[in-house]
């Protein structure tokens, strides 16, 4: 071979391999790029904390329209509009009495309506003058008393045992044909296999409940409309719904989304 041509080769070889190496630079740069959009991907996918992307409106509309055992809203809104007259009964009512005047006390702050802790009138939870000029009363019981007394006023008769079962504390209410809250009823479990800190937060989620906000809702977080919670101070979306709920600008009877569009004015969106 010539020196020319085996010049000529070297030249070529050398041309070959940095058209490689620049070849591989960019293949690496492209990669890297792909690895870093990967990666930003992945950490804008992270989770969002629970209740961060759902709407406050959306929030009222779960607690005050939802069911918990049906997928429809209600059609219509429904709240007290006179005073609360609440009394206890059941062996623990004088134990957990302090707990319940507290309660009342924000409750009646955050609604505007007059609620009142009536003097104790007997220990057993079915005694008749235990709720004498009552229109709410809270009930300290057992598993086996619950059944009898709140077993036959649950309505899902398919859930009833499964509910009996899994559930610390149950309310009902009573509404007349305005929509008027006018009777409420709470049971509350305090046999050995409830934790204090979990009687006193399914007493304030039941006292709260029954004011007219009655369904549970994982887009709310803290708060005690979330089963996953178990809070005994309501948060700060909780007054919030609270406060929206007895606004003057909404009245009992009010169509669901007549409620929802003063509602949504009332939470500034």
């Amino acid at each position: 071979m010539s020196v020319k041509r085996a010049t000529a080769r070297r030249a070529a070889v050398l041309s070959w391999a940095a058209v490689c190496v620049s070849r591989v630079r960019i293949e690496m740069a492209l990669l890297t790029v792909v690895v870093v959009a990967l990666a930003l991907t992945a950490c804008s996918a992270l989770p969002e904390p629970r209740g961060q992307r759902a709407r406050p409106i959306d929030m009222f509309d779960a607690v005050v329209f939802g069911r918990e055992y049906e997928t429809v809203r209600t059609r219509y809104l429904a709240k007290w509009t006179g005073e609360l007259r609440i009394t206890l009964s059941g062996k623990e009512a004088a134990r957990y009495r302090p707990l319940v005047a507290r309660y009342a006390l924000r409750l009646s702050e955050l609604t505007g309506l007059p609620i009142t802790l009536l003097e104790p009138s007997g220990n057993a939870p079915n005694l008749p003058a235990a709720g004498r000029g009552a229109n709410v009363t809270i009930t300290f019981l057992t598993l086996d008393e619950m059944e009898t007394l709140a077993g036959p006023r649950i309505p899902y008769a398919g859930f009833r045992t499964d509910i009996l079962l899994t559930s610390g504390c149950l309310f009902f209410y009573k509404r007349d044909k305005s929509h008027r809250i006018t009777e409420g009823a709470i049971f509350v479990r305090t046999d050995a296999g409830a934790t204090s800190r979990a009687i006193e937060s399914c007493l304030l989620e039941e006292m709260t409940q029954v004011l007219g906000l009655p369904n549970d809702s994982d887009l709310i977080s803290p708060s005690i409309f979330n089963s996953g919670d178990q809070l005994t101070r309501l948060s700060a979306l909780d007054e919030t719904l609270i406060r929206t709920l007895y606004h003057p600008s909404l009245s009992p009877g009010m169509r669901r989304d007549r409620a929802l569009d003063k509602a949504r004015s009332l939470l500034g969106q």
